[in-house]
Formats: C-alpha cells, sequence, structure tokens
C-alpha cells in the first residue's frame, strides 16, 4: 500500500505539474520565465527538485500514448486491461431447407389436400344433385293431356336445377372434416371419388346400360370409391408424390384404351367405352408399380402425358398429310396411340433420374422392395411371372 500511495502522490503532482514538465522537456524555458517562490519558510517548502528527479520515470505513462509506436496492438490493449479480439474467421452454421409439411408420416394433411377434397366433394355433390332430380323427372317439360299444359316451364326447371346445384355443392364442407387427418388421405379420398365414379360409368356405358342407368352406377361408383380410397390412406400412408403420379396415369390410359379400341372396333361406341376402362385402370396400376419402388415426382407422370399428347398429335398431322380426307377414322386412331405410345416410353426412360427428394426415407420404406419379371416360352405361347418382395 505504501508503494501504491508512493506512485500515486508523484503521478498527481507531476499530472498537475504537466505544462511546466513540457517546457522544461523542450528546453525552450529560462529562468526569467519561472514563478517566484511563494513567501515560506525553508522547512516548509517540500524538496521540489528531488521529487522531480525521483518522478523522472513517471513520463512514461506520456510516452506510451502514441499506439504507432508499439506493433503489437493485442499486447498493448491487454497491457490497458481491454479486450483482445482475435482474428480467427467466424464459422456460420448451414441453413437446413425448409421441411416440408407432408414429407413425415407424423405430418397431418396439409391445406393443398384438403382443398383438393373439397373440391372434388363438391363437384360429386352438383352431379348427384342433378341425377336426382333427373331420376325423380323433375326437369319434365313434356305435355300434360289432363290438365291440357306443359307439366313444367322452362323457368321451372331452371329454378329447380339452380337449388339442387347449390344443395349439391354444399357437400364440398364435408371435406373439412378431414383437415386433421393424417397426410396422404384426403388425396386418397378425392382420388377413390372422382375415378370411382368415372371407371363405374365407363363399365356401365360398355355393358349398354341407359341414361339413368349409369347416372346410377356412377353415383353408387362414387361413393365405393370414396371408401376404398379412405382405406388405402388410412392403411398405406402413401406420401403425396406417389399419389399424384399414379393419378397422372388416368389420362395417358384412358385416351391410349380408347384410341386402340376405336382402331380395331370400327369405332364401335361400347368398345371404345371398354377400351377406356381398360386402358385407364391399366396405367394407374403400372404408375403405382413404380410408385411403390422409388421416390417418384409427380413432375415425371406430367411429362409423360405431354409426351403421349405429342406424339398422338404429330402422329395426326402426318397421317393427314399423307392420306388427306380420305383416311378411315381406325387409321388415325391406330397411329396416333402407337406413336403417342413410343414417345411416352422414350420419355418415361429419359426421366428415370427425375424423383422427389423430400421424403424422409428413415420413416418411409418401400412398398416394394424389390420386383423380378421373368418370362419362359412354352409350347404354342409363354408364360411370364412377377416376384416381388414387401
Amino acid at each position: 500500500m505504501q508503494l501504491r500511495l508512493g506512485w500515486v502522490i508523484p503521478c498527481l503532482a507531476l499530472t498537475l505539474a504537466a505544462p511546466a514538465l513540457a517546457q522544461q522537456t523542450d528546453g525552450s524555458t529560462t529562468a526569467d520565465a519561472v514563478p517566484p517562490p511563494p513567501s515560506a519558510t525553508v522547512s516548509e517548502v517540500p524538496p521540489a527538485p528531488q521529487q522531480q528527479v525521483e518522478v523522472a520515470p513517471a513520463p512514461q505513462v506520456v510516452t506510451v500514448a502514441p499506439q504507432t509506436a508499439v506493433p503489437d496492438q493485442s499486447a498493448t490493449a491487454a497491457a490497458y486491461g481491454q479486450p483482445v479480439y482475435q482474428g480467427t474467421p467466424q464459422v456460420y452454421p448451414e441453413v437446413a431447407a425448409p421441411r416440408r409439411r407432408g414429407d413425415h408420416l407424423e405430418d397431418t394433411a396439409n391445406a393443398g389436400e384438403v382443398v383438393d377434397l373439397m373440391i372434388t366433394g363438391g363437384a360429386y355433390g352438383v352431379f348427384l344433385a342433378n341425377s336426382i332430380i333427373t331420376w325423380a323427372d323433375l326437369d319434365d317439360t313434356s305435355f300434360d293431356p289432363i290438365t291440357g299444359t306443359s307439366r313444367r316451364s322452362s323457368d321451372d326447371v331452371v329454378r329447380i336445377r339452380f337449388v339442387g346445384t347449390l344443395l349439391g355443392a354444399t357437400l364440398s364442407l364435408t371435406g373439412l372434416l378431414a383437415a386433421d387427418a393424417p397426410r396422404g388421405v384426403p388425396t386418397t379420398m378425392a382420388m377413390g371419388l372422382r375415378y370411382g365414379t368415372a371407371f363405374a360409368g365407363f363399365g356401365a356405358g360398355a355393358a349398354g346400360a341407359d341414361g339413368d342407368a349409369m347416372l346410377a352406377a356412377m353415383s353408387l361408383g362414387g361413393v365405393i370409391g370414396l371408401g376404398i380410397g379412405a382405406g388405402l390412406g388410412f392403411g398405406l400412408r402413401p406420401h403425396t408424390s406417389r399419389s399424384r403420379f399414379v393419378e397422372s396415369g388416368f389420362l395417358w390410359g384412358t385416351a391410349f384404351g380408347g384410341m386402340l379400341a376405336g382402331a380395331f372396333s370400327n369405332t364401335d361406341g361400347r368398345a371404345v367405352l371398354g377400351g377406356m376402362l381398360a386402358g385407364s385402370l391399366g396405367a394407374m396400376l403400372a404408375h403405382s408399380l413404380v410408385a411403390s419402388l422409388t421416390p417418384v415426382h409427380v413432375g415425371r407422370g406430367w411429362l409423360m402425358n405431354a409426351a403421349f399428347a405429342a406424339g398422338s398429335g404429330l402422329a395426326a398431322f402426318f397421317t393427314w398429310g399423307f392420306g388427306g380426307s380420305g383416311v378411315s377414322g381406325e387409321t388415325y386412331l391406330a397411329t396416333m396411340s402407337a406413336t403417342g405410345f413410343v414417345a411416352l416410353a422414350v420419355v418415361f426412360a429419359v426421366t428415370d433420374g427425375i424423383q422427389d427428394a423430400g421424403w424422409d426415407e428413415s420413416e418411409l420404406p418401400e412398398v416394394v422392395r424389390n420386383m423380378s419379371l421373368d418370362v419362359s416360352p412354352t409350347q404354342g405361347g409363354a408364360v411370364g411371372t412377377i416376384r416381388g418382395q414387401f
């Protein structure tokens, strides 16, 4: 403590006498400039020269002030108690890609799935309401011989259809019941409702059913398809990309089956409807096998549809250019179906690498682990065997 006070007192004295010390250091102060000593006795005057001589090392504080004279700035900062910052680069953690809802099994259905189910349910409700009006003959405007007037006016029919359409559209609200369903379930339900109705219509038309019977078959097919879709959704919990890829096969399969059937049946209506049913079912089954083996991307399915449409259109153009108006409809359908299918197969092979990378494979094992196809020739034909491990 004595040592510290011994340094503090001289430093205070040095601070108060800094202007005088600076003049003495420069050598520019003369004896005349020194002020006269105070009128005090010799015993009261402190030994100023000795104090100044002893405090001579103190100007080190003044000389250290310029930091340019010190090459190591970190050492200077440490000497004055200041924090020292090292020049090491700061490492920033990688920003992970945003997690998509629906890529994990524990996810619930997203808004797009619910909206899809609502739109499909509303469309089916409109179809069902208008079918009921047709079955009940509520749109009958024929002449009534008993009353001598028309059974209903056209204005009445418009009102009945309008009210029935509005009531049927309210079925879209039932889609909100699936808002908390597991991911993929609303999509399979909407697909079952859509394609159950379409398949039932194709089958009833191929069987020669009349208008009322076809409407009844389509209405019943939609309900059955909705139940099947719900069962597959809750049971398999498929990824939405898988379901959409399977759905994309309906378009080219329906067109290919209808064209092929029309080419060999003289465009008979019942045969064309049967071909559309077989083609759509076969295409969706093929897409299901592909989707069970790889994490497919829905864009691949739409590219296949575009390839089939482009190939069919190109074949129709060349057929018309080669034969003109004299070419039969069967020839057009044959060339269009064949060329479209070849273009589709080429695009399917080229787009093999297009896959959806957003899936969580640790939680989503493949449905089919491996599959092999064996073909053995027999007398008068061949036998094919498909083997798969689930």
